[in-house]
């Protein structure tokens, strides 16, 4: 990581007049402003904390940063410093990324006429706006400088939320409501200091406060008669207060001095002209118009079509059938069958419907677009339709008698709930077989009417029935 060190020509609002550049050959840029040369160590704190600590450290040949309290720092925290030799520009690979960060800079503190006693906040916000944006560099692979530096996906949340030098309404904490809001400037977001989220805000009074509490200034209230005068008088007494400070930066003006600096020039943000359609160049020529593109609706092609694709049971010999719609037909000249609508009366299309035989018919897309929406309930589920069971599987429990008699400790027993489970589910001819094949017939026990020969014997149609094992149940009671 390269690290160089800029003296400002003015001094800021917060009182700094140096800037300690961090830099990498992939354009990830740190700008940090401190109030005297002498302090550049103290950014190693900050740099440590917010990004870690760098492998190595590679400045010019300033003593600022190759001896003193900066060099017994960084080699506190394990980190080398290899100074390059001095008057070799051409040596620090990061010149490129410094200049073209100094260059957007100033076209952003020139598109927005911010006073050039801002600069230390236009550079920090600035430079992380560089490092959040995809650049052309090939280490990068297409991520942003600040994914690579941090090794996590960054967040751009705080930068796009509000722009550089914009209006805003802040509140302070011990404001309770809404009409007591006030208007000031964003500056950015703070670095080293406040809640996350907090942004620098510029009042009228010309100090910068932190607050969690601001909102956009909408279209509406920009165009209003009372905010244009609210910003009128903001202008008024931060002029006043700056003095020369107000005034932005000139275009032949250095921000920085020394060599590192001259060579960035002032360059002003490109402009286009607006294209204007000049019209025929000859009178006899004229003006061809434009086709009308067609409708989305409109537009005939299978790749737009709903019922592609989809599974449903129509009506085939008399019986419904599974199959699943394949394309849409088309005519001897390839053409598409009909024309697909969303309106089902105006829709003429017809599909080529597979069964899951393998036969092919041909359906229109009404026909399957009813059975479609017959099939499914009002929650969005699909019904199936059960034929026949080929085939059935037990888990040994095959007789009917086992598993039948739940025994209770104190020696009776009832019929278990399974069995009334299994019984529930037969119809009557079958429940009647099922209560007949644990009985034996008694031959030669005449019926009950004629008086009681078993004390297990019930009368049904004449006959007696024993029941081997089994209490007198509902289907075998004296109504049958």
């Amino acid at each position: 990581m390269f690290v160089d060190v800029y003296k400002a020509k003015r001094k800021s609002l917060r009182g700094n007049t140096v800037a300690t550049v961090y830099c990498t050959p992939f354009h990830w840029i740190r700008f940090d402003p401190t109030p005297e040369e002498r302090d550049a160590h103290k950014t190693i704190d900050s740099l440590s904390q917010t990004v870690g600590i760098p492998i190595a450290l590679i400045p010019d040949n300033a003593k600022a940063l190759t001896k003193s309290e900066f060099r017994r720092k960084a080699a506190r925290v394990s980190c080398p410093i290899y100074p390059i030799e001095p008057y070799t520009l051409n040596a620090n690979l990061c010149e490129d990324g410094i200049r073209e960060t100094l260059r957007g800079f100033r076209r952003m503190m020139s598109a927005t006429n911010t006073p050039g006693v801002l600069w230390d906040n236009g550079l920090q916000y600035y430079s992380a706006v560089r490092c959040h944006t995809v650049n052309t560099i090939h280490e990068t692979q297409g991520e942003v400088p600040q994914t690579i530096i941090t090794g996590e996906q960054s967040d751009i949340s705080w930068l796009a939320e509000f722009g550089w030098y914009t209006y805003v309404w802040y509140m302070s904490p011990e404001d309770t409501s809404m009409e007591r809001k006030k208007l000031g400037k964003c500056c950015g977001s703070f670095f080293n200091e406040g809640d996350a989220m907090s942004a620098k805000i510029l009042t009228s009074k010309a100090t910068q406060v932190n607050r969690t509490s601001v909102f956009r200034v909408t279209a509406e209230e920009a165009r209003s008669e009372q905010f244009q005068k609210l910003a009128a008088d903001f202008e008024a007494s931060l002029k006043a207060r700056l003095k020369k400070g107000y005034e932005p930066l000139d275009e032949s003006e250095e921000l920085f001095d020394g060599s590192d600096a001259s060579d960035v020039h002032w360059e002003k943000s490109p402009t286009c002209d607006p294209y204007e359609d000049e019209g025929p160049q000859h009178p006899d020529e004229t003006k061809k118009a434009m086709p009308e593109l067609e409708e989305a609706d409109e537009i005939q092609h299978e790749a737009y079509d709903r019922c592609i694709t989809a599974r449903v049971c129509v009506p085939k010999g008399g019986e419904l059938s599974y199959g699943t719609v394949m394309n849409r037909k088309r005519r001897i000249d390839g053409e598409l069958q009909g024309r697909a609508n969303v309106n089902p009366i105006l829709d003429t299309s017809i599909c080529e419907f597979e069964f899951d035989d393998g036969s092919t018919e041909a359906y229109s897309a009404n026909i399957i677009a009813e059975h479609i929406y017959s099939q499914v309930d009002g929650e969005g589920y699909t019904q199936y339709i059960l034929n026949e069971i080929v085939d059935h599987k037990t888990e040994g429990q095959h007789s009917s008698l086992q598993g039948r008699w739940a025994h209770h400790h104190q020696g009776w027993k009832k019929a278990s709930k399974a069995y009334h489970q299994r019984v529930a589910l037969l119809t009557p001819m079958e429940r009647w077989d099922h209560i007949l094949a644990p009985t034996q017939r008694c031959e030669g026990i005449t019926p009950a009417s004629s008086g009681p020969v078993c004390h297990k014997q019930w009368s049904c149609r004449g006959t007696c029935l024993c029941l081997v094992g089994s209490p007198h149940c509902e289907e075998m009671g004296q109504d049958h």
